[in-house]
């Protein structure tokens, strides 16, 4: 009996973070090495200095990896930052 293939659906996952620089780039690389095949992670970062944005410059490049800005605070924004 054949099995029919089920395609996974497409997964965004939004990381919102402010000022946790020393934690990100944990963070990043274990969604990054995860097993499903198709999903974007989109980090939304709320910090005040650019130390969040080098970390994440400074890791491998992945096309899967989206990186976005916003001085814009709270997790609320940050979600729908990230979703749109």
């Amino acid at each position: 009996m054949m099995q029919e293939s089920v395609a996974r659906p497409r997964v965004s996952v939004v990381m919102c973070t402010v000022n946790r620089p020393d934690l990100i780039g944990q963070a990043v690389a274990s969604v990054l090495a995860n097993e499903h095949d198709s999903f974007e992670l989109v980090v939304v970062d709320q910090s005040a200095t650019s130390a969040t944005r080098d970390v994440i410059a400074a890791l491998p490049a992945d096309a899967r990896l989206r990186y976005h800005h916003t001085d814009r605070v709270g997790l609320s924004t940050a979600y729908n930052f990230g979703i749109a």
